[in-house]
């Protein structure tokens, strides 16, 4: 609070934020060329990989399963389209994520650490 008021810039008190348009943006244009915000890999390069390579992966998985889908044929989507599998009751492969919330299979999680 104090390095923001030391920088010239205000603290906007709760009148203000309640104030606030909750569907405002900001103006400026994103940079083309600059890494994609899908992915936020901490500076770890080679996570950034990974992740990049399954962003593509599951997209490519899911495009060919939705064509598939509205052709009327069986169509498998990848693990973690809860919509498709909800909604329309179609299969899904297991999502294989034991970092994520939505896995929520205990086959899924890895052993716990000694100590």
């Amino acid at each position: 609070m104090t390095e923001a008021r030391a920088a010239g810039q205000g603290i906007l008190g709760v009148k203000e934020v309640l104030a606030t348009d909750p569907f405002d943006a900001p103006n400026n244009v994103r940079p083309k060329g600059k890494r994609n915000p899908t992915v936020a890999a901490g500076g770890d390069h080679e996570a950034y990989k990974k992740a990049v390579v399954a962003v593509r992966q599951y997209r490519r998985q899911y495009r060919e399963a939705w064509q598939s889908f509205r052709r009327g044929l069986e169509a498998t989507f990848p693990g973690g389209t809860l919509l498709m599998r909800h909604r329309y009751r179609q299969p899904c492969e297991p999502l294989g994520c034991w970092w994520c919330v939505l896995a929520r299979c205990p086959a899924a999680m890895p052993p716990p650490i000694p100590g």
